[in-house]
């Protein structure tokens, strides 16, 4: 009996998910990924830059902190930053420094629980594919969007199983972004620069 009713469950939860359009798929992805303020957030990124070529970076997010580790061009760094100060740590041919710097006013570190909040927010939805996993969702600028900086279209992959995002591609100024593999459960110290941590690395500040 219980195997029957595990299985009608399944049925019945595979129709309602095949029914869905795109719009819905998309409201419950952002439902599903906010509200985890108190756990923090990870996600991964890619950035495939004309010239230089692909910078690759993973980002950590605990409230107001944040820490993102990458590299590029045999250069590796990782900063830290919380309301209103950036730590960046920088290592080249194994030299390691680290400069203290106030943030700029007017920006601030990205909440996980805001991470893809209104993502789709001026664009048609359209589900381009779908798998026994994933929706693939193709998102147009709509013609009433003027915000000359969105991307004129997105790529957004979503799991069935938990309606997280799976992956977003997008390309801005000639620079094509790609975030990927978020989850959530960030400890704070670890977003949390401690200067204890690297004897011996000289440290420049540049606060005024």
């Amino acid at each position: 009996m219980r195997r029957l009713v595990s299985v009608l469950a399944a049925i019945a939860l595979s129709i309602v998910a095949f029914g869905q359009s795109a719009e819905e798929v998309v409201q419950r992805m952002e439902k599903a990924m906010a509200g985890h303020e108190a756990e923090g957030a990870v996600v991964g990124m890619d950035m495939k830059i004309p010239i230089i070529g692909t910078v690759t970076t993973k980002t950590w997010i605990v409230g107001d902190k944040m820490r993102t580790e990458g590299g590029a061009a045999g250069v590796k760094f990782t900063s830290w930053q919380d309301e209103t100060t950036i730590w960046t740590l920088t290592e080249k041919d194994g030299k390691r420094s680290i400069e203290i710097d106030n943030k700029k006013a007017g920006t601030k570190g990205d909440n996980e629980a805001d991470l893809l909040k209104g993502v789709a927010d001026g664009y048609d939805l359209t589900i381009s594919k779908e798998t026994a996993d994933e929706w693939y969702i193709l998102c147009k600028k709509s013609k009433t969007n003027k915000d000359k900086n969105d991307p004129k279209t997105m790529d957004l992959v979503v799991s069935k199983a938990d309606y997280i995002c799976k992956s977003l591609t997008a390309k801005v100024s000639g620079v094509t972004l790609k975030l990927y593999d978020f989850a959530f459960g960030v400890d704070e110290k670890l977003v949390t620069f401690n200067p204890e941590d690297y004897p011996g690395v000289e440290i420049v500040d540049k606060r005024k």
